[in-house]
Protein backbone atom coordinates (compact mmCIF):
# COMPACT_ATOMS: atom_id res chain seq x y z
CA UNK A 1 0.00 0.00 0.00
CA UNK A 2 2.75 2.30 0.65
CA UNK A 3 4.09 1.83 -2.80
CA UNK A 4 0.73 2.85 -4.22
CA UNK A 5 0.74 6.18 -1.76
CA UNK A 6 4.34 6.85 -3.37
CA UNK A 7 2.58 6.47 -7.15
CA UNK A 8 -0.19 9.14 -6.25
CA UNK A 9 1.91 11.50 -3.77
CA UNK A 10 5.66 10.43 -3.79
CA UNK A 11 6.36 12.75 -0.55
CA UNK A 12 3.64 10.89 1.12
CA UNK A 13 4.68 7.46 -0.17
CA UNK A 14 8.55 7.73 1.09
CA UNK A 15 6.53 9.18 4.66
CA UNK A 16 4.29 5.75 4.64
CA UNK A 17 7.65 3.77 3.86
CA UNK A 18 9.70 5.62 6.43
CA UNK A 19 6.87 4.74 8.99
CA UNK A 20 7.32 0.83 8.15
CA UNK A 21 11.31 1.16 8.41
CA UNK A 22 10.75 2.44 11.63
CA UNK A 23 8.58 -0.08 13.08
CA UNK A 24 10.75 -2.63 11.24
CA UNK A 25 13.87 -1.47 12.95
CA UNK A 26 15.65 -0.05 10.22
CA UNK A 27 16.84 3.31 11.17
CA UNK A 28 19.01 4.22 8.73
CA UNK A 29 16.77 3.57 5.89
CA UNK A 30 13.84 5.18 8.04
CA UNK A 31 15.84 8.93 8.12
CA UNK A 32 16.85 8.30 4.72
CA UNK A 33 13.28 7.66 3.53
CA UNK A 34 12.00 10.62 6.29
CA UNK A 35 15.08 12.82 4.51
CA UNK A 36 13.76 12.15 0.62
CA UNK A 37 9.60 12.70 2.00
CA UNK A 38 10.82 16.31 3.29
CA UNK A 39 12.56 17.11 -0.47
CA UNK A 40 9.98 15.99 -2.60
CA UNK A 41 7.76 18.42 -1.04
CA UNK A 42 9.52 20.86 1.36
CA UNK A 43 6.54 22.76 2.47
CA UNK A 44 5.06 20.06 3.71
CA UNK A 45 4.72 19.85 7.47
CA UNK A 46 4.76 16.36 8.91
CA UNK A 47 8.04 15.50 6.89
CA UNK A 48 10.00 18.28 9.12
CA UNK A 49 7.80 17.16 12.50
CA UNK A 50 8.62 13.26 11.90
CA UNK A 51 12.40 14.18 11.30
CA UNK A 52 12.48 16.99 14.43
CA UNK A 53 11.36 13.74 16.39
CA UNK A 54 13.60 11.61 14.84
CA UNK A 55 16.41 14.09 15.95
CA UNK A 56 15.03 14.03 19.18
CA UNK A 57 15.35 10.63 20.12
CA UNK A 58 17.51 9.90 22.73
CA UNK A 59 19.21 7.51 20.78
CA UNK A 60 20.24 9.68 18.10
CA UNK A 61 20.66 13.23 20.02
CA UNK A 62 21.52 15.39 16.80
CA UNK A 63 19.87 18.37 18.55
CA UNK A 64 20.87 20.64 15.47
CA UNK A 65 18.94 18.91 13.08
CA UNK A 66 15.88 18.42 15.18
CA UNK A 67 15.99 22.22 15.95
CA UNK A 68 16.76 22.74 12.09
CA UNK A 69 13.90 21.00 11.13
CA UNK A 70 10.98 21.98 13.86
CA UNK A 71 11.72 25.56 13.18
CA UNK A 72 10.92 24.48 9.34
CA UNK A 73 7.87 23.19 10.76
CA UNK A 74 7.29 26.43 12.52
CA UNK A 75 7.47 28.30 8.97
CA UNK A 76 5.35 25.75 7.47
CA UNK A 77 2.81 26.51 9.67
CA UNK A 78 3.51 28.36 13.34
CA UNK A 79 -0.46 27.83 15.06
CA UNK A 80 0.22 23.89 14.78
CA UNK A 81 1.40 22.95 17.98
CA UNK A 82 3.83 19.96 17.34
CA UNK A 83 6.74 22.03 15.99
CA UNK A 84 6.75 24.19 19.21
CA UNK A 85 6.53 21.20 21.45
CA UNK A 86 9.37 19.68 19.48
CA UNK A 87 11.14 22.74 20.40
CA UNK A 88 10.17 22.74 24.02
CA UNK A 89 11.29 19.46 23.89
CA UNK A 90 14.72 20.38 22.71
CA UNK A 91 15.46 23.21 25.11
CA UNK A 92 14.41 20.53 27.81
CA UNK A 93 16.89 18.03 26.83
CA UNK A 94 19.72 20.68 26.32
Amino acid sequence: MAVEIGRIDPSRGAMALASLAARGKQPARAESLYRRAAELDPGRYAPRIALAYWYLDDARKQWDDAERHARAAVAIDAHRVAAHAALVTLHAKL
